[in-house]
């Protein structure tokens, strides 16, 4: 079988410094520690979030990315963590986002998406369930309740959001995975798309093209993974099937929690990154030997 694993060269951050600067940026919101967030962001980050509230759409800047955590924890948003999850280049955070505010509710899965580079985050891309509760949640006529020094001002760029084409996007990528349908998952991809993966295995590294993507989906399969379907969340540009992932070979048992961002552009993938709970679990079950 090709080693996909073409890109590992290029990762230079630690999967253990992953981790610290994604428990430095969870504590920095839930503890609203401004000056601890500005440490470990750059001063180019991005962050989208999806919907139309007052808080969605796409900022800019350092300034920018820490006014908007500044609102939406003072909305009274409680974060909890359910894993941390690595990616070749990052790491995301798999939270329960819950709030009261008004007689409004807000609780939901989500996930956070953290780019790194030069030990900092650059990027960052929040993915919810429920978009239309995001929306009412975060409106100015719910803003009574928050520090009179937070105001919203501008609101952050907008972008077009299509959630049932993300949506069908979605359920024809996990119904042909499940069904071997390999025609029908390369209708929803571009030709020139991109799948990481983290580690050293033999399914790591980067997959370049439609495909190495389907082989690496038949190779999972080859090994006996079973994929079990958490919730599909959307992203301003793109969803997320979060996961919990299984398989067994003699004594070996491989369980994970899963996050395969899909990036989207005019209707069809453009690009793939999984991010896992245990990456050290994948290098001792993807191994060679195993699979033709």
């Amino acid at each position: 079988m090709e080693n996909t694993n073409n890109d590992r060269a290029t990762e230079t951050v630690p999967d253990s410094s992953k981790l610290i600067i994604a428990d430095q940026f969870l504590k920095a919101l839930t503890t609203k520690d401004w000056d601890l967030l500005r440490s470990v962001i750059t001063d180019d980050i991005t962050w989208t979030l999806p919907g139309d509230s007052s808080v969605s759409g796409k900022v800019t800047g350092i300034d920018a990315v820490v006014k908007t955590a500044t609102i939406i924890m003072n909305f009274g948003v409680a974060l909890k963590l359910n894993h941390y999850m690595i990616a070749l280049k990052g790491v995301a955070l798999s939270l329960r986002g819950q709030a009261n505010q008004n007689e409004l509710k807000l609780d939901q899965p989500l996930a956070i998406t953290c780019s790194i580079s030069g030990g900092k985050i650059k990027a960052i891309n929040t993915y919810v369930l429920d978009t239309a509760q995001i929306n009412a949640f975060f409106t100015t006529q719910n803003l009574d309740l928050l520090e009179a020094t937070v105001i919203l001002g501008d609101k952050p760029e907008p972008v077009t959001n299509n959630e049932s084409q993300k949506f069908a996007l979605a359920n024809t990528f996990i119904t042909a995975l499940k069904g071997n349908d390999w025609d029908a998952m390369r209708s929803i991809m571009f030709e020139n798309l991109t799948w990481t993966l983290p580690g050293t295995s033999i399914l790591s590294g980067l997959a370049n093209g439609v495909n190495a993507v389907v082989k690496r989906a038949q190779s999972l399969k080859q090994f006996g993974v079973m994929f079990q379907l958490q919730h599909i969340i959307y992203g301003m540009n793109g969803f997320t099937l979060l996961l919990h992932n299984t398989a067994k070979r003699n004594e070996l048992i491989l369980d994970e929690y899963v996050a395969i961002v899909f990036d989207v552009k005019d209707g069809k993938i453009e690009a793939m990154t999984t991010y896992l709970s245990d990456v050290e679990g994948i290098e001792r079950f993807f191994i060679h030997g195993i699979i033709d």
